[in-house]
């Protein structure tokens, strides 16, 4: 009895801390982990999951960042310093469009989901917010699918 009634008050101090550092975490508010999520919704878009599967599986953070590191690499390299030739060809031939997002934002995101996941000390609290992570990411894959973007009238 007395464990559970501790697993919940650490739940509870888990999710205000997720709260302070992401504020607006379902309430349609930007969120502090944006443009991690919108990276991986990108490659999600151009049908490249592999780093997103990587985190949505992943059971501890080392892997995860490894994942990270490597998505950033790949993003900064396709969207970040693309020429606009490039980025034209990704529109024209891939039917992605590249999320609008500085590598100065993407390390404030890095560092905030640093600050996130050291701060969940159950294994099972960390798994949750990977998966949710996980899931979040691939119901933004739509947003940077040109067809789909266009029909709505976004630009990214």
């Amino acid at each position: 009895m007395i464990c559970n009634v501790v697993k919940y008050i650490k739940f509870k101090i888990a999710t205000l801390i997720i709260e302070y550092w992401c504020p607006g975490v379902g309430e349609g508010q930007h969120d502090i982990l944006d443009p991690i999520i919108d990276m991986l919704a990108f490659f999600a878009a151009m049908r490249n999951y592999s780093y997103v599967d990587v985190i949505g599986n992943a059971l501890e953070r080392t892997t995860v960042l490894e994942a990270l590191g490597n998505a950033i690499r790949d993003f900064l390299a396709t969207c970040v310093q693309a020429t606009p030739e490039q980025r034209k060809k990704l529109e024209e031939e891939d039917k992605v469009r590249c999320p609008s997002i500085s590598a100065d934002e993407l390390q404030k995101a890095i560092e905030s989901f640093n600050k996130i996941s050291y701060s969940l000390e159950e294994k099972g609290e960390l798994i949750r917010f990977l998966r949710e992570l996980y899931v979040r990411s691939l119901a933004r894959a739509p947003k940077f699918k040109v067809q789909e973007a266009e029909s709505r009238g976004e630009r990214s």
